[in-house]
């Protein structure tokens, strides 16, 4: 079996990406959260209803992309043998560099059309450690699961729920010390804060070639 801290720490790192590209998002596209499709499929329904068809194509258009970057990672774990986290950190080396380029006079949904395509990837391709359910890209459930875990604990002193808070709330902190990250850069670097997720994407790397490897060396010795 996988070094279960290993696949903990690579889970974190990556949570760092998400909080980055969250971060990016909301400062320099009005408070929109390109990570998640809730909001985009809200305002889509309203554009809909209230008949603004131009805005509605284009939330329609960071719909199917998200949909698309889900189906990706379907398509090539099941039918292929690479390595799905190399290609989402791939996916979002190159997400990052477009979106740092992007002039400020881009609309603000489809300024957001590479990070709705990487973090689908990245939600899909990392998806927790322990058998928890965890996404890296935004805290919704995370925040949930901690507060279950604390509150069972509590009630039923089970080490088990505690394990499962630390683990969330741990989801929890390194995705917002990305966010914190991010909004430190962007007070002097603007739209070009979102380059420092290549720092935390290039560990990911380190720590997904390690992953692999104790994969093939597991394997070998069976």
């Amino acid at each position: 079996m996988v070094n279960n801290k290993l696949q903990e720490a690579l889970h974190y790192n990556m949570a760092v990406v998400g909080g980055i590209f969250g971060g990016y998002a909301v400062l320099d596209w009005f408070d929109n959260l390109g990570s998640a499709a809730t909001a985009n499929l809200i305002h889509f329904v309203i554009c809909l209803v209230g008949e603004n068809w131009q805005e509605a194509v284009i939330r329609l258009g960071g719909i199917a992309i998200y949909f698309l970057g889900i189906t990706i990672t379907v398509v090539v774990t099941r039918k292929t043998k690479r390595n799905i986290k190399y290609l989402s950190i791939i996916i979002s080396i190159v997400a990052a560099l477009i979106c740092g380029l992007l002039p400020p006079t881009t609309d603000k949904i489809m300024a957001l059309y590479p990070i709705f395509f990487a973090m689908s990837i990245q939600w899909n391709s990392f998806k927790g450690v322990y058998g928890y359910a965890s996404s890296t890209i935004f805290s919704t459930n995370n925040l949930r699961q901690t507060a279950i875990g604390i509150t069972d604990y509590i009630c039923t002193k089970d080490k088990l729920q505690l394990r499962r808070a630390r683990f969330f709330g741990t989801t929890l902190l390194f995705f917002h010390i990305g966010v914190a990250v991010c909004y430190l850069f962007w007070i002097n670097h603007g739209i070009h804060c979102i380059w420092i997720a290549y720092v935390p994407l290039a560990s990911g790397i380190i720590l997904t070639a390690l992953e692999s490897k104790q994969k093939k060396f597991m394997q070998n010795s069976v």
